[in-house]
C-alpha cells in the first residue's frame, strides 16, 4: 500500500499499528465508522443544508451497499453547524465525539472554523465549502483554496503564451497574486506582483502594471477593477487579461470603455450539480430549496469512508488521526476509480487509489487542501460582458 511520506509519519504519531499489510479484511476488525456531520440547519447557510446532509447520507448508503468500512457497517450522525456567533458548531462537535465520532462532514463556513480553531484543532473535519487559504492544517476541504485560482489562471496564461505576468491584487488577496505568480515561474515565464492599498490611486496602480512590461495582466481585484481598467486604457492594456471570480464579479461594464476587455478570460469554481445526484437529493430531502454543494458533500463524505478503509487496513483500528493521514492517498496517484462504490471495492482488495467522484480530481496534499479543481471559464465580449459560451478547465 502506497503511503505518502507526511502520512506515515501522521500514522505513527497516532495509535498503534496493530495491523500492517494490504489485504481485504474479511471480517469486521475494529469498531465500526462513525461519521458525523456538521452542516447548517440553522443560520444564514441553511438553504443548503437539507441538500448536503442528504448528500452525506446518499454516500453513506452507498459504502454500506458495498460492506461498509473494514467489514461493518458505517453509522452516520447528522449534526448543525450553526453560523458565527453562536455555539452550535462548537456544541455539536462535542456531542459527536462524545459518540465516538471519527470524522466531521463540515462545516460550509470559513469564518466559522476560525472562529471555533481550537474546538477544530486535533479532530478531523473534512469541508465541502471552505476556500480560506488560512485553514490549511487545520481541517481538509474538497473546494479548492481561492489561491488555486491564481494557479488556474497563471496555466491559461501560459496556454496563451504569455512571457511575463503581472498579478494584481489588493493586500487583502497577497496569497492569490503570489500563487499566480509563482505557477506562472514554474512554468517557465516571468511574473511581477503588484500590490496595493484602499488608499492608492488607480492612476497610481496602473502605472506600476504599465512599468512592468507585461504582456499579461492577472487581475485578482476588488471594487477598484474598473478604475484600474480605465487607467490603463490611457497607458496601454497588456495583450491578455485574466481575472478572478471576484474581480469579474467586481466589473461594471458600463463604467469601462466599450472594448476594453474584449477577450479578456475568467473563471470560476464548477458547481454545476449533475441531473442524476439531483435525482437522488430530491428523493432524500424533498424539501430542499437548493443543491449547490451537495456534489461536494457527497465526495467529502466519500474520501473520508475510503480514507478510513484504507488507513483502517494499515493500522487494524480507525482513527481520526489515521482518516486525516491517508485523505491525500486516497485523491491521487493511484488507479482512478469515478464512483465511491467503485472505488471503496479497490481499496476492500488493498489496491491504491485515486477518487475522482462529482468534482475531481482532487489531489489533496498532505494538509489536507486540494491541488486538483475543475473551473468554467468565460470569455469577454466587446460589450465588456462575458459571453454565454463556456470551457470547462482544470488543474493539473
Amino acid at each position: 500500500m502506497r503511503w505518502r511520506v507526511g502520512a506515515i509519519g501522521a500514522l505513527c504519531l497516532s495509535a498503534s499499528l496493530a495491523v500492517i499489510g494490504t489485504a481485504a479484511p474479511s471480517a469486521a476488525l475494529a469498531d465500526p465508522l462513525i461519521l458525523g456531520t456538521a452542516l447548517p440547519d440553522t443560520g444564514p447557510l441553511k438553504a443548503y443544508g437539507p441538500a448536503t446532509q442528504a448528500a452525506v447520507a446518499l454516500a453513506v448508503g452507498d459504502a454500506n451497499a458495498e460492506g461498509g468500512v473494514l467489514g461493518s457497517t458505517i453509522m452516520l450522525s447528522p449534526g448543525d453547524s450553526g453560523h458565527t456567533g453562536s455555539d452550535v458548531f462548537a456544541s455539536t462537535l462535542d456531542r459527536l465525539a462524545g459518540q465516538g465520532v471519527q470524522a466531521v462532514i463540515g462545516p460550509m463556513s470559513s469564518d466559522l472554523v476560525l472562529q471555533n480553531a481550537d474546538a477544530v484543532r486535533g479532530r478531523t473535519l473534512v469541508s465541502p465549502a471552505t476556500t480560506n487559504p488560512a485553514l490549511a492544517g487545520l481541517i481538509s476541504q474538497v473546494t479548492p483554496a481561492s489561491t488555486l485560482e491564481g494557479v488556474m489562471l497563471a496555466k491559461l496564461a501560459d496556454e496563451r503564451d504569455v512571457r511575463r505576468l503581472v498579478a494584481v491584487a489588493p493586500r487583502s488577496q497577497r496569497e492569490v497574486a503570489e500563487a499566480a505568480a509563482d505557477a506562472a515561474e514554474l512554468r517557465g515565464m516571468q511574473a511581477v506582483v503588484v500590490l496595493y492599498s484602499r488608499s492608492q490611486s488607480a492612476g497610481k496602480i496602473a502605472a506600476k502594471i504599465s512599468r512592468s512590461a507585461s504582456d499579461g495582466l492577472m487581475l485578482a481585484t476588488d471594487d477598484k477593477t474598473n478604475s484600474i481598467v480605465q487607467a490603463l486604457i490611457k497607458r496601454g492594456m497588456p495583450a491578455n487579461v485574466l481575472l478572478t471570480t471576484w474581480a469579474a464579479k467586481s466589473v461594471n461594464p458600463k463604467k469601462i470603455k466599450k472594448g476594453a476587455l474584449r477577450g479578456a478570460i475568467t473563471i470560476e469554481y464548477d458547481l454545476v450539480v449533475p441531473r442524476s445526484l439531483k435525482r437522488s437529493i430530491g428523493r432524500i430531502a424533498p424539501q430542499a430549496t437548493t443543491t449547490a454543494y451537495s456534489p461536494q458533500a457527497y465526495d467529502a463524505a466519500a474520501i473520508t469512508i475510503l480514507a478510513a478503509e484504507q488507513s483502517g487496513q494499515f493500522l487494524g483500528e480507525i482513527t481520526p488521526a489515521g482518516i486525516r493521514a491517508a485523505l491525500a492517498s486516497v485523491t491521487s496517484g493511484g488507479i482512478s476509480c469515478t464512483t465511491l462504490r467503485r472505488c471503496l471495492t479497490l481499496a476492500q482488495q488493498g489496491r491504491d487509489i485515486a477518487y475522482v467522484g462529482y468534482t475531481g480530481p482532487l489531489e489533496l496534499n498532505d494538509e489536507g487542501q486540494p491541488e486538483g479543481a475543475r473551473y468554467i471559464m468565460r470569455t469577454y465580449g466587446a460589450n465588456n460582458v462575458v459571453r454565454d459560451s463556456t470551457r470547462a478547465v482544470r488543474l493539473p
